[in-house]
């Protein structure tokens, strides 16, 4: 919180310095007033322990980030826990644009996400609906 607020105090004092207009006020003025402004969003955030909330750690820059919950306590988080988070996160997050594979021998070209959820793929057989209802969160590839 205190980061959020030091950029939303240093945005007040612009507009009211003049230096500002409340239109001119974006979602990119205030990220580059946070002091981690350098550094990319995450793309996975683990909490350990069975705790389901974020405890005020990030909260501007885990916005679109992929949460995931163990009850595994942080002293217990193994190797084998790591890749079962990076495995979920893989199966939840699919870059538009990108070939994939799902059921171990089915594969696609990834070309949008349908109205429903689900993940529209091009395969031989023509489109197909994938994942119906569970693509949580979705990369465009750089232009």
């Amino acid at each position: 919180r205190w980061d959020l607020t030091e950029a939303a105090r240093t945005i007040a004092s612009r507009v009211q310095a003049g230096e500002l207009t409340p239109d001119q006020v974006s979602p990119e003025l205030l990220q580059s007033l946070l002091s981690l402004r350098d550094l990319p969003e995450p793309d996975l955030f683990i909490r350990t322990g069975g705790e389901k909330r974020v405890s005020n750690f990030l909260l501007w820059q885990l916005a679109y980030t992929e949460l995931y919950f163990t009850d595994t306590l942080w002293p217990d988080f193994s190797k084998a826990d790591l890749e079962e988070a990076i495995d979920e996160y893989h199966r939840l997050c699919i870059t538009i644009g990108r070939d994939i594979t799902w059921d171990s021998d089915r594969s696609g070209h990834a070309v949008e996400v349908g109205d429903d959820g689900g993940l529209v793929v091009e395969t031989d057989a023509g489109r197909e609906t994938i994942f119906s209802g569970v693509v949580r969160h979705v990369r465009f590839p750089p232009r």
